[in-house]
């Protein structure tokens, strides 16, 4: 999550053996303000399926 609050960037993605999951996520970075973005948990065996999931 620190890249995603270092790059502003609006949805990020991590790869897990936990359920799917979609939430809103706010992180600081010392030098920046903290910035809200969408954090998308997929587990493993959805890794050929990102970019269909994203669309």
């Amino acid at each position: 999550m620190f890249f995603a609050a270092e790059k502003g960037i609006a949805r990020a993605v991590r790869f897990n053996t936990d359920v799917p999951s979609r939430c809103m996520v706010s992180s600081a970075v010392a030098s920046k303000q903290s910035e809200p973005f969408e954090l998308i948990s997929l587990p493993l065996y959805l890794i050929d399926e990102t970019n269909r999931l994203l669309d």
